[in-house]
């Protein structure tokens, strides 16, 4: 009534990152943008801001970012100084220093056995000089792959974590990888 937004179910899939110095959220709006809200107080627990929306699918009138069809799902993965967004069933694009908007249009991950490499809930880590990309399969479980490079190929399916879907992966402040997982 009114509104020329479908937004029916809020924000879904967020995520928080420690990136430069400042906390930040980075989450799926009903599946249909994937934004960003930073912390203005510099703790975790916020209050937070809107910061920006990176994608967007297009069924809005707002037409402020490109449209994709998989703005669902979203992560971040930091290397040096680079920030990239990963997200939907395992689409990847740079971000601009500031972090408000791609570098560059996303690309689809290759990997080995699949045109993707999972249904959603894509996440990067680098580990003893590998890329692993995690996934969620269509039964719910986490699926790993390995590259030697960030853009791949990435190669076949093993199970990481049998029914662990919604999780997040972690550098600890102690450098261990940590997993989370509702």
């Amino acid at each position: 009534m009114g509104s020329r937004h479908l937004y029916t179910r809020g924000i879904i899939t967020p995520r928080l990152y420690h990136i430069g110095g400042d906390w930040w959220i980075v989450f799926s709006l009903s599946r249909q943008k994937i934004g960003l809200v930073r912390s203005v107080s510099g703790k975790p627990e916020g209050p937070y801001e809107h910061f920006c929306f990176l994608a967007d699918t297009g069924w809005s009138t707002e037409g402020n970012t490109d449209a994709y069809m998989f703005a669902y799902d979203p992560s971040l993965f930091v290397e040096g100084n680079k920030v990239y967004c990963v997200f939907g069933p395992g689409w990847i694009a740079p971000l601009t220093e500031d972090l408000k908007a791609f570098v560059e249009r996303p690309r689809l991950l290759p990997v080995k056995d699949d045109l993707y490499a999972g249904k959603g809930g894509c996440q990067i880590f680098k580990h003893n000089g590998l890329y692993h990309l995690l996934a969620v399969n269509e039964w719910g479980d986490i699926i790993e792959r390995t590259a030697d490079n960030l853009y791949g190929p990435y190669g076949g399916a093993r199970m990481a974590f049998p029914r662990g879907e919604d999780a997040t992966i972690f550098r600890a402040s102690y450098g261990s990888i940590c997993f989370v997982a509702k």
